[in-house]
């Protein structure tokens, strides 16, 4: 029977995530954004980390989609008996959600600047409302890869409908979060 601590182990979820976390940013690292750099006032350096998304929001969007993907393919690798399935979603994944999110990234961060450049600075509720928007248009197809070749329809529909609420909070906490750092250092 599917149970979420059989596709989630804390501790698995954990490290795995700690070691991806530090990976993205040695990768940041070496695209020349320095995550780590301190400014004068001896607080974080937010100004690049904005540009940096301004610059690339396409990279990031399917970071977006990618990140969760790799890490429900190592969990699931860990934790329950290998099927051939795993790897055709995580290959769809990848191959169709990452340029969705990509899309779905650029797309949203050019809505908010031409409100930001054109009626006022942008709101935090806009991007919060982008960044669900933008959440749950990643996580659409990923999560319905789940229904794919499955033998717990029932349970595979909790799951789609639970990645779908997560997906758009998550996102509405990223959009925002975003917007009330980008505001500060995006020119109108």
């Amino acid at each position: 029977m599917f149970t979420l601590q059989a596709w989630c182990p804390g501790i698995f979820v954990i490290l795995d995530f700690s070691a991806g976390l530090m990976q993205s940013v040695l990768f940041l690292e070496r695209l020349g954004l320095h995550l780590l750099d301190v400014n004068i006032a001896g607080g974080f350096n937010m100004k690049k980390l904005v540009n940096f998304y301004v610059a690339n929001p396409r990279l990031i969007g399917a970071i977006y989609c990618a990140v969760p993907s790799v890490i429900w393919f190592g969990v699931v690798l860990a934790s329950v008996p290998f099927r051939e399935v795993y790897v055709l979603r995580f290959a769809l994944c990848l191959i169709v959600g990452c340029p969705i999110g990509a899309y779905l990234n650029k797309y949203g961060l050019e809505l908010w600047l031409m409100k930001h450049k054109i009626a006022g600075p942008g709101k935090i509720i806009d991007g919060a409302l982008n960044g669900a928007a933008i959440g749950l248009g990643t996580a659409l197809l990923p999560a319905l890869t789940a229904l794919i070749k499955t033998h717990h329809p029932e349970e595979a529909k909790t799951f789609i409908i639970a990645l779908y609420i997560a997906s758009a909070l998550t996102g509405f906490i990223i959009g925002g979060t975003a917007t009330a750092a980008g505001r500060d250092f995006i020119e109108r």
